[in-house]
């Protein structure tokens, strides 16, 4: 929740209180992870300031798409529920909206649970090794 309340450019430790319900101290623990796993960086606001905000790194970014994909999943199975992600999330490119899901590698077919087996230990190990010695 505190993420996805990233995402949705809350930045300082009350906003993510107010929006996610958290204890103080449960909010803190869990920022305090985040931080040290690389996925958040706290600044401070301003040079002059005492008071701190949360970024994303890198690595934070890299879940957004997760997000979008774990909140579409939340939508169709959990219904309206408070604290979910935006209904209206509009990229600034296109001004359309947003459709979260995972296709084949192809972009093409829905993942479908039905379309997908796993290949062999042993066959994904030599196929990495085929394309790292090419």
């Amino acid at each position: 929740m505190a993420l996805r309340s990233l995402y949705m450019g809350r930045r300082q430790f009350e906003a993510f209180r107010r929006y996610t319900g958290a204890s103080k101290a449960t909010l803190r623990r869990r920022l305090s992870a985040l931080v040290e796993q690389g996925v958040m960086v706290k600044r401070s606001i301003s040079p002059l300031s005492t008071r701190q905000e949360y970024c994303l790194s890198a690595k934070g970014a890299g879940l957004f798409p997760v997000s979008l994909v774990a909140g579409r999943w939340e939508h169709e199975w959990l219904g309206d529920v408070s604290n979910s992600s935006p209904k209206n999330l509009i990229p600034r490119c296109c001004q359309l909206s947003i459709v979260s899901q995972a296709v084949c590698g192809d972009g093409e077919l829905p993942f479908r649970l039905t379309r997908f087996g796993f290949r062999p230990w042993r066959y994904r190990v030599l196929s990495t090794l085929k394309k790292l010695n090419s």
